[in-house]
């Protein structure tokens, strides 16, 4: 049996890092979603605030993978040569934006609802 180099071998360390923080990003999002939304309907705080870090950083993911993608085809091409992107490179953006700010209004909704907790003091 002949030894063949997969296509995969070939690619350079860079591919393979957006290939890398695209599945971690993904990884992180599916847990922390599932958290936030089993943290809501329970009412636990720290699962909000939990799930909300764990969205927060599957879109940092994501922003890596797409920041090192326009790196390397940057790199690639002559200063200059504009490059299309596909629609899911723009989708990538677009999750970034919606996930990180979707984190930080589970951790926001975790933080109000422990400030709703506290006892009241009066003078």
């Amino acid at each position: 049996m002949a030894n063949t180099i997969s296509s995969e071998d070939k690619m350079s360390g860079a591919l393979h890092a957006t290939r890398a923080f695209a599945i971690i990003g993904s990884l992180l999002l599916i847990p922390g979603i599932a958290l936030a939304c089993f943290a809501a309907k329970k009412d636990i705080n720290k699962g909000k605030l939990l799930g909300g870090a764990l969205t927060i950083a599957g879109g940092v993911c994501g922003v890596i993978a797409a920041a090192i993608f326009v790196g390397k085809v940057n790199a690639y091409f002559q200063p200059g040569v504009l490059m299309p992107y596909g629609y899911s490179f723009y989708l990538t953006w677009a999750q970034a934006v919606f996930t990180i700010g979707g984190g930080v209004a589970m951790i926001v909704a975790g933080r109000r609802d422990q400030e709703d907790e506290l006892p009241v003091l009066r003078d």
